[in-house]
């Protein structure tokens, strides 16, 4: 047979065929996962082969696409078209196991599955009533856009199936392997930290409560400002958000410039610190509890935090 090698007792796919063969049958489910069926036409017969595998043949944009079907599998239940993942129950003659993984070379394909037991079914065929035993389990399947090692999955089963069961695109999932959810966490506090420094910063003057925003250009008009300051400069221009631009006094313009300048210190401090906490993260679910404005573990918090914090807790700079 072309593309297969038949043995006595098995079946041998060669290499090339059965990686068109897995191209074909991806093309074939994200039309069916997008529309709810194959483009084209529609599902040829089972045709048996041999020791249960059988071919199906789907005719998919002029071309023709191959599904397979072991019969170790014997049962399908009905797949929901909607995109988000959902638990499926399945059954299989064999036991099958908790983790398959399969690495391709867009990423790897990833089956989980729990609650595998093996159950008795009963079935009446020709008027005869004949009881059976398989196992049945809740699955779950995915496409990974990245590496990942049974063992690491094994490690954080609870983490891979929650995340696995949330993602809106099982074609397509990232940032769940420990070394991509890390990267993705520093970017992350990377950007709150931006975003909460240039935010700015509300600031007591002789005029009451302003606030001053602080983004990159507005922290070198404040480094000017200082500069002003040592020189002796009594009255200095500058405006509060949304405000026209006003003279302050050398009072007021060093508590401003002295409350930015501790407030992007600070932050900067604490973000260091969530890093550290992020590097030494050994599962991709010990990321979860670390988000921005946590309360940093004490093993992290470096000296300048420490400093920081008690000033702040003293009232020093508020």
């Amino acid at each position: 047979m072309m593309g297969y090698v038949v043995r006595r007792k098995y079946t041998i796919i060669r290499g090339r065929v059965f990686r068109r063969i897995r191209r074909q049958v991806i093309r074939a489910w994200m039309d069916f996962v997008e529309r709810g069926f194959v483009r084209g036409g529609g599902l040829a017969k089972l045709q048996p082969i041999k020791d249960g595998l059988s071919i199906a043949i789907a005719k998919s944009s002029g071309r023709n696409t191959i599904l397979m079907h072991y019969s170790k599998c014997v049962h399908t239940v009905q797949v929901s078209t909607e995109r988000k993942l959902k638990m499926r129950r399945e059954s299989y003659l064999s036991q099958p196991s908790k983790i398959e993984i399969y690495p391709v070379f867009s990423g790897t394909d990833v089956i989980l599955r729990q609650s595998i037991e093996l159950v008795e079914r009963e079935e009446i065929q020709d008027g005869k009533k004949s009881k059976y035993k398989v196992w049945e389990c809740d699955e779950v399947q995915f496409h990974y856009n990245g590496e990942v090692t049974e063992k690491e999955i094994e490690a954080d089963f609870d983490y891979w199936l929650k995340k696995a069961e949330e993602v809106p695109d099982p074609s397509s999932v990232e940032n769940l392997s420990l070394e991509d959810a890390r990267k993705a966490k520093y970017r992350e506090i990377a950007s709150a930290c931006e975003e909460t420094i240039y935010a700015g910063v509300d600031v007591s003057t002789s005029s009451g409560v302003e606030h001053f925003s602080l983004t990159e250009k507005d922290q070198l008009n404040l480094f000017g400002k200082k500069m002003q300051l040592l020189a002796g400069e009594e009255k200095l221009e500058y405006h509060e958000d949304g405000h026209p631009c006003k003279y302050f006094s050398a009072a007021d313009m060093q508590n401003i410039v002295e409350r930015a300048m501790f407030f992007v210190s600070y932050n900067t401090t604490y973000c260091n610190a969530v890093n550290m906490w992020i590097k030494s993260a050994e599962k991709a679910s010990d990321l979860e509890q670390i988000q921005w404005g946590a309360e940093i573990p004490e093993e992290f918090q470096n000296e300048v935090l420490k400093d920081y914090m008690k000033i702040l807790a003293s009232g020093g700079i508020s």
